[in-house]
C-alpha cells in the first residue's frame, strides 16, 4: 500500500490516535474560556494564528482516573482545525504531527496538557495559558480576505477524541504565499590557506528553516548542495527563512543514511582538501532577491539561481466520489471535480493527489493507476494527477478500476474508506493550495468481469503429423486491464481429490504464441500467462500421453488473476469440466515390456531401453550394469494411435555419453496383435549394430 504525507510524516499521529480509538463527540466535558485567536500573528519572524486559551474540564473522579496513564498521569492534547465558508477543511493538526509543542518550534501544531487535580476541589480541574501558533503556510488559505470557522479539539489516549469543544467565526487575511526554487550555479569551497576550489558537489545539505529563531527545529525543506540538484519551499509575505548548510547526519537536522563526498565540477573527489569541517554556515534569505543570491563565509561560496512565483488561487467544486461505477465494462471508483484557476505561463502546472483515508487508521492513501475519463490531464502510475495549463477551468473525472484498489490495499476490504481527500498543488511543490473532502463508503469484496469457460471438450487433432487431443480454454478480459504491466494468468486447479486435471494440463503443449506457461509453484494448480484481452489457451496432447481416457467429465476450477509480484486480484473463476471427446476405434492402449536380455558376458558396460512412437520417445530406462542374464526390467502401459509405428530398442555402451542402438524392433499399431511375446536374435537381424555380445531380447506386448 502505498501512503502520501501532507507535508510530514503521519507517524506521530497514527500512534496517537491509534484503531482501537474512537470518536467521543461529549464536548460538554470541556469549558473553553479566555481563549483569544489572533488571526494576524507573527511568531519568531513566521506570520500565521495565535490561539491563548484557558480550558476546564468538566469530568468526574471516575473518568479522570480512566483517562490515567501507565504514569498515573492524566495527558490531553490539544489540536485546531480550520473550515472555509464552503465547510471544508484547510487546516487539519493531524497533518502535521512532527509538531508538537516544544520552544524549539516556530509552529504549535499540539499543544500536550498534563490535567492536575486542583489543591482546592472547589476550583475544579483546568488548565490554563494554553498555546497554539498555525503559520499561514500550514493552511489552504487563498491570499487575501477569508470568513473561517475555528474549531478546538482534544485528546485522551484512554478517552479517544474530543472534537469541536470550541468553535467560532474568524476573519482571517492572508497574505501571498510564494514558491522559491533555488538552484546552485556555482559552488566553492575555500581552505586554510585561503585558496579556492571550484567544485560541483558539497558532503553538505542545504536547508530552509522558517523563523529567525536559530533553536527552532522547523525544516520547510532540504536537497543535496549539488550543480544538478535544487531545492524548493514555500513561504508567506513577511516570513522569514534561513538557509543552513551541514551535514544531515549531524544531530539537529535530519539524520539519512547516504555516503557523498566532495566532488570537483567534472565529479572527481577532493580527498586531500583539509578545510571540510569549515564548510558550514546559516544565512537569512533575501526574499527581495529576485535572480541570484549567494551564500557566503570563510569556507564556502554559494551562489543560487532564484525562481520565485505567486502561488495562484484555486476554487475547487463538485467534488464528488461514485463508489460504484462502470467504465468499458469495468466496476471501479469514479471521482469528479471542477476547478477554476489562472496559472501564468511561467509557473509549472497544477496538480491533484486524489486519496483516501481507511476506517479506524490515520493512514492516507493515494490511489493510483487510474484513467482519466474526462478532463485535460495526465495521471501518472503513482497517483499524481497534472491538469494541463491551457486550461483555466475545467471538469475532471477519473475512474480507478477496483482490481487496482484491491492490488494496492488489499486492507481496504476489511477497513473501508470513511473519507476521500482532494488536494491541488503545483507541480514538485508540497504546498497544498486548496483541498475537497467527500465521507464515501469505498466497500470492495470480489470482482467477476472475466467471462470463462465451464465446459472444455477434448478433441482429435493431428499436430505437425503427431496424433492427439487439443483443448481450447477461451477467455474475455476487459481490454483496460491489458492497460497497465501487471501479470495476468489463467489458473487451473483440481476439482477432485485425484488432481487428474492438474496431472493431464502439465503434460499439455501450449500451441498459441501469446501464452506462457508459468513455472508450477503448486502441486495442485497450472497456471498459464495471457497477453490478450480475448483469446483462448490452446493446448496439445499427443496419445502416447494419455494414459487413461475418462468416461465422466472431469471437474476442475479456473480463474483469471492479476498480480502485481506483491497482491493477487481474481478478476473471474468458474466452476469447469473436461469432457473426452475421443474416436478410441482408432485408439490402441498398449501394454509393453522387455521379459529378458541374455548377453555373452557381463560387465561388458552398460545398456538401457527405450519405447518410442515414430516421432516420439515414451519411455527411456536409467543405465543398467551389463549381466549376463537380465530379467524382467520394465513394462509401460499408453495410448498410441493405429496410424503410429511402435518402436523399441535396446542400447549399449560404457556410459550415458556412448550409448548406441544396439538391437531394435518396431510395428504399425494397426498390426499389433492382442498379446505377443517376440525374442530376436540381433545375429539374425537386418541391419544389425551390436557387437556380437548380446544373444537375445525378449519383448513382450498386448494391445487392446
Amino acid at each position: 500500500m502505498q501512503k502520501i504525507v501532507l507535508f510530514y510524516s503521519v507517524a506521530f499521529f497514527s500512534c496517537l490516535f491509534s484503531m482501537a480509538q474512537v470518536v467521543n463527540p461529549a464536548n460538554k466535558k470541556f469549558n473553553v474560556y479566555k481563549i483569544d485567536v489572533n488571526p494576524n500573528a507573527t511568531k519568531e519572524g513566521i506570520r500565521g494564528i495565535a490561539v491563548l486559551f484557558s480550558c476546564e474540564f468538566l469530568i468526574s473522579d471516575a473518568e479522570y482516573n480512566g483517562m490515567k496513564d501507565k504514569q498515573g498521569k492524566v495527558r490531553m492534547t490539544f489540536y485546531a482545525g480550520i473550515r472555509d465558508a464552503s465547510n471544508e477543511p484547510v487546516y487539519q493538526a493531524y497533518d502535521f504531527p512532527g509538531y508538537k509543542k516544544s520552544s524549539n518550534y516556530v509552529g504549535v501544531h499540539f499543544a500536550d496538557e498534563i490535567v492536575l487535580m486542583p489543591q482546592n476541589k472547589a476550583q475544579g480541574l483546568r488548565n490554563t495559558g494554553i498555546e497554539l501558533f498555525i503559520p499561514f503556510t500550514s493552511t489552504a488559505l487563498p491570499e487575501g480576505a477569508n470568513n473561517v470557522t475555528f474549531a478546538l479539539n482534544a485528546y485522551n489516549e484512554k478517552a479517544g477524541r474530543f472534537e469541536n469543544i470550541h468553535t467560532q467565526k474568524v476573519a482571517i487575511t492572508k497574505p501571498a504565499t510564494y514558491a522559491v526554487t533555488l538552484q546552485p550555479q556555482q559552488i566553492a569551497v575555500i581552505d586554510k590557506a585561503g585558496k579556492r576550489y571550484e567544485v560541483g558537489q558539497l558532503e553538505q545539505d542545504i536547508f530552509a528553516l522558517p523563523g529567525s529563531k536559530k533553536e527552532a527545529k522547523d525544516i520547510t525543506a532540504f536537497a543535496n548542495v549539488d550543480l544538478k540538484d535544487e531545492l524548493q519551499f514555500t513561504y508567506c509575505e513577511g516570513d522569514v527563512i534561513r538557509l543552513k548548510l551541514q551535514k544531515s547526519i549531524e544531530t539537529g537536522l535530519i539524520r539519512l543514511n547516504k555516503t557523498r563526498v566532495l566532488r570537483t565540477k567534472d565529479g572527481k573527489p577532493l580527498p586531500s582538501f583539509d578545510n571540510v569541517a569549515g564548510i558550514t554556515g546559516e544565512w537569512t534569505f533575501d526574499t527581495k532577491a529576485v535572480k541570484t543570491t549567494s551564500l557566503k563565509n570563510n569556507g564556502v561560496e554559494i551562489v543560487l539561481r532564484i525562481e520565485k512565483y505567486k502561488i495562484p488561487a484555486v476554487q475547487l467544486s463538485a467534488f464528488k466520489v461514485n463508489p460504484f461505477s462502470t467504465h468499458e465494462g469495468v466496476t471501479g471508483t469514479s471521482i469528479t471535480f471542477d476547478y477554476k484557476a489562472t496559472v501564468g505561463s511561467s509557473l509549472p502546472p497544477l496538480t491533484a493527489w486524489l486519496t483516501y483515508q481507511p476506517r479506524n487508521t490515520e493512514e492516507i492513501v493515494n490511489i493510483h493507476n487510474g484513467k482519466v475519463i474526462s478532463g485535460q490531464a495526465k495521471l501518472d502510475s503513482t497517483g499524481l494527477l497534472t491538469l494541463s495549463k491551457s486550461a483555466t477551468s475545467g471538469k475532471m473525472e477519473v475512474f480507478y478500476p477496483a482490481y487496482q484498489i484491491l492490488l494496492q490495499d488489499p486492507n481496504v476490504r476489511q477497513q473501508p474508506s470513511k473519507q476521500f481527500s482532494l488536494q491541488i498543488h503545483l507541480a514538485n511543490n508540497p504546498y497544498v493550495i486548496a483541498r475537497k473532502e467527500a465521507k464515501t463508503d469505498l466497500t470492495i469484496q470480489t470482482v467477476r468481469e472475466a467471462v470463462l469457460p465451464t465446459l472444455l471438450k477434448l478433441k482429435d487433432t493431428l499436430v505437425a503429423g503427431v496424433n492427439g487431443v487439443t483443448l481450447s480454454l477461451p477467455y474475455t478480459l476487459p481490454k483496460i486491464y491489458f492497460d497497465t504491466k501487471e501479470q495476468k494468468s489463467l489458473e487451473i486447479m483440481d476439482g477432485g481429490k485425484e488432481n487428474k486435471v492438474t496431472e493431464l494440463f502439465r503434460k499439455i503443449t501450449v500451441l498459441n504464441e501469446d501464452v506462457k506457461r508459468i513455472n508450477p509453484t503448486s502441486k495442485t494448480a497450472v497456471t498459464y500467462q495471457i497477453s490478450k484481452p480475448q483469446s483462448a489457451v490452446k493446448v496439445f496432447l499427443p496419445y502416447t500421453s494419455l494414459n487413461k481416457v475418462e468416461e465422466k467429465p472431469l471437474p476442475f476450477r479456473v480463474s483469471l488473476n492479476i498480480t502485481d509480484g506483491t497482491n493477487k486480484v481474481t478478476a473471474g473463476e468458474s466452476i469447469a469440466s473436461i469432457q473426452y471427446q475421443i474416436d478410441r476405434s482408432k485408439l490402441r492402449f498398449v501394454s509393453v515390456g522387455i521379459a529378458n536380455i541374455k548377453l555373452k558376458e557381463a560387465n561388458t558396460g552398460d545398456i538401457a531401453w527405450r519405447i518410442r512412437s515414430k516421432d516420439k520417445i515414451l519411455y527411456e530406462s536409467k543405465l543398467i550394469p551389463a549381466d549376463k542374464l537380465i530379467e524382467n526390467l520394465y513394462t509401460d502401459a499408453f495410448y498410441i494411435h493405429e496410424d503410429d509405428k511402435l518402436v523399441v530398442e535396446m542400447l549399449k555402451g560404457k556410459n550415458a555419453e556412448t550409448l548406441k542402438v544396439a538391437v531394435s524392433w518396431e510395428k504399425p499399431v494397426k498390426n499389433l496383435t492382442s498379446g505377443e511375446q517376440i525374442t530376436l536374435e540381433p545375429s539374425k537381424l537386418p541391419n544389425n549394430t551390436d557387437d556380437g555380445d548380446t544373444k537375445s531380447l525378449t519383448i513382450t506386448y498386448t494391445a487392446q
